[in-house]
C-alpha cells in the first residue's frame, strides 16, 4: 500500500504508519489491503512489552479481525471466496498481533487471544491450507499465541529476557520518529543490522 508523505514518518531506524483514510476500493489487492487497514482502530501496543528485545523488525496492529470482517462484509458475495473459516480467523486476530524479525533470520507473529486453544486450532488450519512445506513451530501461553519459524524464538517470547520496550535502538527510533502513544499501526525496521540478514 502506498503511503501518503503525510501519512509516514520516517526516522534513522524506524517508519510510523498511520492508515487512516487508506482509499477503500476493492478493485485490486492493493486496495484491497488499502481497505481492510482503512478500518482498524488507534490502539497504545502492549505486545512490545512481550516481544524479546533485539528485534530488527516489528510491525503491530490491532484488531484485525473486526477490521477483516467489517471490510468482506462489504464486500458481499465476493467474501465467498475467502478460503478460510471468517469467524475462527476474526476470533483469532481480536486482539493485538504483531510480526517481528531477529537475527538469524527468525520471523515470529505473536497475537493476544482469549481462547488459546481456539487459537492454536485456527493456526492448525491455516498452516494446513499453506501446505506445511516449511518448518513451522507454534505454542501459546499467558494469553498468546506463537508462530515462527525457530522453537528459540519460541522460548525467548516465554522467557524473562528484555523486551523490546526496553531496547535503547528502539525508543530511540520511536523517539525520533515522534511516534504518539495511540497509531492505527506501526512499524519498525532498524536498517543497520537489517541489512546483513
Amino acid at each position: 500500500v502506498a503511503l501518503d508523505p503525510a501519512q509516514q514518518v520516517r526516522a534513522d531506524h524506524a517508519f510510523l504508519l498511520d492508515v487512516a483514510g487508506l482509499d477503500q476500493r476493492p478493485d485490486g489487492v492493493g486496495d484491497l489491503l488499502g481497505g481492510l487497514l482503512a478500518e482498524l482502530e488507534a490502539f497504545e501496543s502492549e505486545l512490545v512489552e512481550e516481544v524479546p528485545a533485539g528485534a530488527v523488525a516489528f510491525l503491530a496492529f490491532n484488531d484485525l479481525g473486526a477490521a477483516l470482517e467489517r471490510y468482506l462484509g462489504a464486500l458481499g458475495p465476493e467474501a465467498a471466496v475467502v478460503p478460510f473459516d471468517l469467524t475462527e480467523v476474526t476470533g483469532f486476530l481480536s486482539g493485538e498481533i504483531a510480526l517481528y524479525v531477529r537475527p538469524g533470520p527468525t520471523i515470529t507473529l505473536v497475537a493476544e487471544v482469549d481462547d488459546e486453544a481456539a487459537a492454536l486450532a485456527t493456526v492448525e488450519a491455516l498452516l494446513g491450507l499453506a501446505g506445511g512445506q516449511a518448518p513451522i513451530v507454534y505454542d501459546a501461553f499467558d494469553g498468546l499465541v506463537a508462530v515462527s519459524n525457530s522453537q528459540a524464538e519460541l522460548d525467548a517470547l516465554r522467557g524473562d529476557g528484555p523486551r523490546l520496550d526496553q531496547d535503547d535502538r528502539f525508543e530511540e527510533a520511536l523517539d525520533t520518529a515522534g511516534m504518539p502513544d495511540e497509531t492505527s499501526g506501526f512499524g519498525y525496521v532498524d536498517v543497520q543490522a537489517a541489512l546483513p540478514l
